[in-house]
């Protein structure tokens, strides 16, 4: 950014900091464009946020969204989140952001040979598994399933970051209600078959890998119902698509 309009953005955000005075942000990012918008509040309602639309000649929302930008990625990476700006003491400008990242797939490398950037869309052929797993059932939920159904879902990310989840559908009778730790031991049980389906989609990419700069599956999703049967068939199928992951962190904008 141009020296000028950091000194002003500085100074404006120390007059904010001095009256009280918060400043927010929110975007929309990626797929090479970014939705962001800065707004002031401030309890006073005699308080004209239109003040900094021309503060020392300088439009500071706009100066700011020109910063904020810069917090997600573009391209095939989407970012949503929301944060409040400030002043650090040593004068640097940041904000703390709280949002979701997710990628849509697709990589690119150095072809050597042909002396470009290539964008890869491939696919992983063989993108779907099937394991049939015995499944411990300490709260007994397979003696209810004549009045719910148990639907067991999950996803993981190449970072190994799980989620997981037991869906009950009510068909009859009263609602069910089990605390996280009890239905933990489920989720523990989707989360091994989750990593182990990785490894066996990682195993599969290097097979139909030709260059070993670009990655052919971003995320495991999983789904499996609870039937009589002792055992549970889980079925798993690599995706392009990274889930989102929450993330809240201090960035500075402005050093």
């Amino acid at each position: 950014m141009d020296q000028y309009y950091s000194i002003i953005l500085k100074e404006a955000l120390a007059y904010c900091k001095q009256a009280a005075i918060e400043v927010h942000a929110k975007w929309d990012a990626g797929g090479d464009e970014c939705l962001c918008s800065v707004f002031f509040k401030k309890e006073d309602p005699s308080f004209e946020a239109s003040i900094f639309h021309n503060y020392q000649h300088v439009d500071v929302p706009t100066q700011l969204v020109n910063c904020i930008i810069e917090v997600p990625s573009a391209g095939e990476f989407f970012d949503k989140g929301e944060g409040q700006i400030g002043l650090n003491d040593d004068g640097s400008v940041y904000i703390n952001c709280t949002g979701s990242t997710y990628n849509w797939g697709g990589d690119v490398f150095y072809d050597e040979e042909q002396e470009a950037w290539v964008e890869v869309t491939a696919q992983l052929q063989n993108n779907a598994l099937t394991y049939t797993i015995p499944l411990e059932d300490p709260l007994q939920l397979r003696e209810l399933l004549h009045r719910v159904e148990v639907h067991f879902e999950g996803r993981a990310n190449r970072k190994k970051q799980i989620e997981s989840e037991v869906i009950l559908h009510i068909q009859q009778g009263d609602a069910l209600t089990f605390s996280e730790a009890q239905l933990q031991v489920y989720e523990n049980q989707m989360q091994e078959v989750l990593l182990k389906g990785l490894a066996e989609f990682e195993q599969r990419e290097q097979a139909q890998l030709t260059h070993q700069k670009y990655t052919l599956f971003e995320s495991v999703n999983l789904a499996g119902q609870l039937t009589q049967q002792p055992n549970v068939i889980f079925e798993l199928q690599a995706s392009t698509e990274d889930f989102e992951s929450y993330h809240q962190k201090k960035v500075i904008l402005i050093p």
